[in-house]
């Protein structure tokens, strides 16, 4: 009887003991998971920074606007444009259709 109470507190200990480090293993499972998840899943994201700056050039009767559009990539993650898929749309107006009110916007700051 006293062989058996032996074996069963050894095997007792053993579990405890693979429980421990089980549970150890766990923690720093969930420690690397949440550290990659909350600080570098935002650094590896995606994030453009989209910039638009406008000048007026006065001249012989004419009114032009040169707009240079710009776009910053803030992220660590490479982004591909699609030159097929992408387009800029330029429209002509009279000096009389709209109040001559250009802004400078970057990002989230802007510029007037």
């Amino acid at each position: 009887m006293d062989s058996l109470k032996t074996f069963l507190t050894q095997w007792k200990d053993a579990l405890a003991a693979v429980q421990s480090a089980v549970t150890v293993l766990g923690l720093l499972v969930g420690a690397l998971w949440a550290y990659f998840k909350v600080f570098k899943g935002r650094i590896y994201t995606q994030r453009l920074e989209p910039c638009i700056g406008a000048k007026l050039i006065y001249g012989n009767g004419y009114l032009c606007a040169v707009v240079e559009i710009t776009i910053k990539n803030v992220g660590l993650t490479r982004v591909d444009i699609d030159t097929e898929l992408s387009a800029i749309e330029a429209d002509i107006y009279t000096v009389n259709d709209y109040a001559l009110n250009f802004i400078t916007r970057c990002g989230r700051d802007s510029v007037s």
